[in-house]
């Protein structure tokens, strides 16, 4: 599948491949609102989020290419920002439970800060590796994670 230029037609079966490609980020059962309603936080897409790009592409492929790559170049630019205080976070914590041994109290909210930076760390490496195959995909007009 090719990107849409300006003035190239656009049809329904385009459409529906692209609704395919949005809704196959994750199958439907292993996204967190199933397993658990009311739980619509995580790297995953929201049902609602994933109606609303499929709405875009039918109505304007061009306008949802141009927007949805333009909010991803934010996306990735403010993960990289979030993994770097991240990062520092770690670190500081670190130096804290080593230096405030003797208190465990301390310590102990120092480490328990420690682990849920790592924790967020991890996700947001994930988050930013798939925002790069999201990125690359909407550039391709190709469903992220094949070769066609």
């Amino acid at each position: 599948m090719t990107r849409l230029g300006h003035s190239e037609s656009f049809d329904t079966t385009v459409a529906d491949e692209l609704t395919q490609q949005l809704h196959s980020v994750l199958p439907c059962s292993l996204r967190p609102s199933s397993l658990w309603p009311g739980f619509a936080a995580g790297p995953w897409p929201k049902e609602a989020q994933v109606s609303r790009l499929d709405e875009q592409v039918r109505a304007d492929p061009t306008i949802f290419y141009s927007a949805e790559a333009e909010r991803m170049a934010r996306v990735q630019k403010n993960l990289v920002i979030i993994e770097y205080v991240e990062l520092f976070i770690i670190v500081a914590t670190a130096a804290a439970a080593v230096s405030l041994k003797l208190r465990p109290g301390l310590a102990g909210i120092a480490l328990g800060l420690l682990i849920s930076a790592s924790l967020l760390l991890a996700f947001d490496l994930l988050a930013e590796r798939r925002g790069a195959e999201y990125v690359a995909a909407l550039g391709h007009g190709k469903r992220p994670g094949t070769t066609d």
